[in-house]
């Protein structure tokens, strides 16, 4: 397997049989949204061998306790017959606006 991460790589591993994109939630990501990229989910309609791995449960710290969901073929093909493209705006927010903000009460 190859971490394909920080690429321009579909998903964050790539190995002979799977393309893989990892999602990782605090909580349980019951009832959640996924946020995919417009890539991955073309990836997942186009390639039969892309897998979404949900990890949940990961804020607690036991890796004991996570849990692996493993969301490929016709599950992955159901859930993404219900995706709503969104539009959203990254605004940088670095360390020194931080830090003035809270220091000025804002």
């Amino acid at each position: 397997a190859t971490d394909t991460r920080g690429g321009h790589a579909p998903a964050d591993v790539k190995s002979d049989n799977r393309t893989i994109e990892v999602k990782a939630f605090g909580l349980s990501a019951r009832g959640n949204d996924l946020w995919l990229e417009t890539r991955q989910v073309d990836e997942a309609r186009t390639n039969d061998r892309f897998h979404l791995y949900v990890v949940d449960n990961v804020r607690q710290g036991n890796p004991a306790a996570f849990r692996l969901i493993d969301l490929h073929g016709d599950v992955l093909a159901r859930l993404l017959e219900r995706a709503r493209p969104q539009t959203y705006v990254t605004v940088s927010f670095p360390s020194g606006a931080y830090d003035a903000a809270v220091a000025g009460g804002q």
